[in-house]
């Protein structure tokens, strides 16, 4: 990161545990949250279905409209594709 520079905005998994055991196993649901300076402004969240898997994005926590849809559907492919999210 360039000198003078910070971090405003994250994606976090929600439950580290969870998270952990998830990857062990390899199976079990998902959910993330962008926040944006300690607000939380989106959800991202895995649906179970055992022949499609579905990442749902939730933008209604961000009432000021301070969060740009694009870069969430943008980070929701990034989800997608880190997690593995692929046809059989």
């Amino acid at each position: 990161m360039p000198t003078g520079e910070r971090y405003h905005g994250f994606i976090e998994e929600k439950h580290l545990i969870l998270a952990l055991f998830r990857r062990a196993i390899g199976m079990g649901p998902q959910t993330f949250y962008a926040t944006l300076e300690g607000h939380r402004l989106c959800t991202f969240q895995q649906n179970i279905n055992p022949i499609v898997r579905e990442l749902t994005i939730d933008f209604s926590a961000d009432t000021a409209g301070r969060f740009d849809h694009r870069l969430g559907i943008a980070a929701g492919i990034l989800i997608a594709a880190f997690e593995g999210y692929k046809s059989s």
